[in-house]
Parts: structure tokens; sequence; C-alpha cells
């Protein structure tokens, strides 16, 4: 198993930034424009990813509290009515706008079922995209301080489905040990993480310090969870945020 040393303290790459720009909406990054026939239906998703990219950005400046249908609306260029058919009503919008960005920010770390370092690539991303643009990722957190909580725990609770997913497939493929309770594990996972980025966001500290905790934190949870021989690694890996 081996460790991405880009995600050493601050080592964003410029290429990094723009690839994880949440403001960018995700049709756009290097999509095939496809066939005639699908033109109309690819010209909707590019629509609605726009719409969701403008609600990044909304979240990022105002907070959650701030969105509104006409502000999404003014800031994507398109009518009221027209946000509304792509993308509904403004909670289901924002959790639609921060999924999106999370999906991908998961498919872009590429992670394997068969690969023992797929947890960490996907760890390893997710610090990349709070060095990319942190008050996006702070104000996602705050949201769970907002009347409208169930925002903030129905994407946690698609991002945890995820976790699920790919903590199966390691499992028939041997890497996480065959006794082990996946949804144990994958809510643990997903507890630490939620809770350490929502008291960041509350009570800010140094970006370096919450990657450090992030990765000692979730390296630790998996560590006991995983075949003996990919054992030593994650603790590696758990050491190096220690130094």
């Amino acid at each position: 198993m081996t460790v991405r040393s880009a995600a050493a303290h601050g080592r964003v790459t410029e290429w990094d930034r723009r690839l994880l720009d949440p403001f960018t909406p995700i049709m756009n990054r290097g999509r095939p424009a496809g066939h005639a026939g699908q033109e109309c239906r690819q010209q909707q998703k590019l629509r609605r990813s726009e719409i969701l990219a403008a609600i990044r950005r909304l979240l990022a400046e105002s907070g959650f509290e701030n969105i509104t249908m006409r502000r999404i609306a003014e800031r994507s260029g398109y009518s009221i009515q027209t946000t509304y058919n792509l993308i509904g009503p403004r909670e289901i919008a924002v959790i639609e706008a921060i999924s999106e960005y999370s999906l991908f920010v998961g498919r872009v770390s590429s992670p394997q079922a068969d690969d023992p370092a797929a947890i960490i690539e996907i760890v390893h991303r997710w610090i990349q995209s709070i060095y990319a643009v942190p008050e996006f990722c702070q104000q996602v957190s705050k949201i769970f301080f907002s009347d409208s909580r169930n925002v903030y725990y129905e994407f946690r609770d698609r991002q945890l489905r995820g976790m699920k997913s790919l903590l199966r497939r390691q499992q028939e493929h041997g890497i996480v040990r065959k006794n082990v309770k996946i949804s144990e594990v994958a809510e643990d996972i997903s507890l630490f993480a939620s809770a350490l980025l929502i008291e960041w966001s509350d009570r800010p500290f140094p970006v370096e310090r919450l990657h450090d905790r992030l990765r000692s934190g979730c390296s630790g949870l998996l560590s006991d969870n995983v075949d003996a021989q990919y054992r030593p690694a994650l603790l590696k890996w758990q050491a190096a945020a220690a130094n």
C-alpha cells in the first residue's frame, strides 16, 4: 500500500485547486459532448450542473441561511421556474449541490475495490478539497447548526452509503477482515470525520492540524479492521500525522 506524499501539509498544486474547485460546473470537466440525439439531455444536465455550482458558491460566500431560490436563479443566470424545475426546492437543491461535489471528489480519487489504499486515497482527496477551498467546506459543516439540520444529515447519510459500499467490496477482496461489521466501521469513520469538521467549522483551527487529525483518526479506525498484511502501511500513515 502506498500513500501519496502530495497530501503533506499544504502541498496542493494549482492543478489540484482547479480540479477540486467546487464553483466549476461538474459537467464542464472534460465530459464529451455526446451524439446529436443526446444533445437536449446533455444541455439539461449542464444547466443543472451550472445551477448546483452557483449554489456552492453562494454557500461559501453567504452561508446556508442566506440561500434563496431567487438568489440561486440570479447567480446561475436562469429563471426561478427553470431553476426549480431542474433542482427542486431550496433544501433539496442544497443537498444535491453538496452531494454532486462530494461524489466528484470521491470519483477523482479513483478508488478501486481491490486497492488497499482506496480509503486513504479518498481521505487524501477530502484533505486536498479542504485545502483548495476551506470556506466552502466550513459552510457545509455549519449547516449542522441551522434550523435545517436535516440537510446536513441527508448529505452525510449519502456519504455513509458510499463508504459502506466501498468497504463491503474491499471485504470481498480480502482487504477488510471477514468478521468485520462493515456498517459499524463506516459509521465510525463518518462520525469521526463529521464531528471533527463540525468542530473545525465552529471553532476554526489551522487546516494543517485538521489534516493531521483526519489522517490519524481515519487510519487508526481502519488499521484494526484490515488484514494483517495491510496494517503496517496504515500505521505508518497514522504515525506520519504525528511528525
